[in-house]
Formats: C-alpha cells, sequence, structure tokens
C-alpha cells in the first residue's frame, strides 16, 4: 500500500476508537457490538490482539489439524447428491435448459 495514503502511526485501535466516537456523535463504539443468535457478541472492530491467545490461527485449508476443511480449496471432483436430488450441477443445467425449450 502507498505510503503516501496510509499513515500506519495514526491507524490505531485507539485513533479508531476516537473517530468512531466522534462519528458517533459522542456514543461509545461498544454500542456497535452485536449479538448472534447462538448468543456470541459481535465487535465492530478485531484487530491482531484479539486472536493473540488463540490457538490454530496459523493454520491452512486441507492440513491437519482440517480446522479450515478437508480440502485446500473446499471444492471436490466428485458431485454430491443435494436437497433438489440431483446428483451434481451439470446434470441441472442441462435439466433447467431442457425445462425451458419446451
Amino acid at each position: 500500500m502507498s505510503k503516501d495514503i496510509y499513515d500506519k502511526a495514526s491507524s490505531t485501535p485507539e485513533q479508531w476508537r476516537e473517530l468512531a466516537t466522534k462519528q458517533m456523535k459522542g456514543r461509545p463504539p461498544e454500542e456497535l457490538t452485536w449479538q448472534t443468535a447462538e448468543d456470541i457478541p459481535v465487535k465492530a472492530l478485531y484487530t491482531a490482539e484479539d486472536i493473540e491467545e488463540l490457538e490454530y490461527t496459523d493454520t491452512m485449508p486441507g492440513m491437519s489439524p482440517y480446522l479450515r476443511g478437508p480440502q485446500a480449496t473446499m471444492y471436490e471432483a466428485i458431485c454430491t447428491v443435494n436437497s433438489t436430488g440431483f446428483v451434481c450441477s451439470s446434470r441441472r443445467r442441462r435439466w433447467r435448459k431442457r425445462k425451458w425449450r419446451r
């Protein structure tokens, strides 16, 4: 990123907090935190400090311990049965084409 447009020294969580408070007309940024359906709080801003104590943040998809999925790209060469009953997307496309030709 260009040094002309990004000043790392002024792009800190503290500076963000000040700017967010100003834009929210004095309300604290913590008011932006919301809850998921599982009652997990989701903050408006996450930084590297938030994940310092987390294990396995350096894992890769397709590699042990497979926390990010069993496939490196999460695309498999095989087709699977889905809720429509079609075995793979190519069959579904052919079915749609036939259906619209009628």
